[in-house]
């Protein structure tokens, strides 16, 4: 990306979550052409307010709104203010949002879908961008795996446009008991959720 006075842009993956890619941005003059993605953008607005062209309408995103938008749809940015907009955002994969759709309903699903490109949901908003400084900074590989899966379902719950319900909390099972008692005596360990999860399937 051109850079260009006061402004800055930083993106970067993080190997410990198969890749996941992150950005974090000042924008001022610089516009981004019509483009698309193969998986989801979730991004937010920490100042100043963005502009971008989705779905054949011009949408704005002010200071604390969310932006989601699916994979394969075009659209644009730049900043709808003189001062430009502070933004962050991180790109969740189709198998990564499919596998939370399913963990939601309790059996294979589709991609959700959003209808709604800007979300204004001021606790989402905050569990975002906390997720988003914790994904930047070297907390353990659980802790940030388990705090991205976590938000992602509650994003899908309550802003995707099928009906997704979270399940209820059940009694503590055996495998439950499996997994804490391994947490317990790998709790100096750089944990990850692959390895829970091969403790009962």
């Amino acid at each position: 990306m051109k850079q260009l006075p006061n402004e800055e842009a930083h993106i970067w993956s993080l190997p410990q979550l198969n890749g996941l890619s992150l950005f974090r941005a000042r924008i001022v003059t610089y516009a981004f052409k019509r483009h698309m993605h193969d998986f989801f953008v979730v991004g937010l607005i920490e100042n100043g307010v963005q502009k971008f062209s989705y779905r054949r309408a011009e949408h704005f995103t002010p200071p604390t709104g969310i932006i989601v938008l699916n994979p394969g749809e075009a659209h644009t940015g730049e900043s709808a203010v003189q001062g430009g907009f502070e933004y962050r955002a991180f790109y969740p994969d189709t198998d990564l949002m499919r596998r939370v759709a399913s963990d939601i309903q309790g059996f294979e699903h589709d991609l959700p879908f959003f209808g709604q490109p800007v979300i204004h949901d001021a606790a989402l908003f905050q569990h975002i961008y906390n997720l988003h400084r914790t994904l930047e900074t070297n907390h353990p590989s659980l802790e940030q795996e388990s705090r991205l899966v976590w938000v992602l379902a509650q994003l899908i719950t309550r802003h995707a446009d099928a009906g997704f319900r979270l399940r209820p909390v059940k009694p503590e099972r055996y495998e439950t008991r499996r997994i804490r008692q391994y947490i317990e005596d790998h709790y100096a360990e750089d944990i990850r959720l692959d390895e829970l999860a091969a403790l009962v399937h």
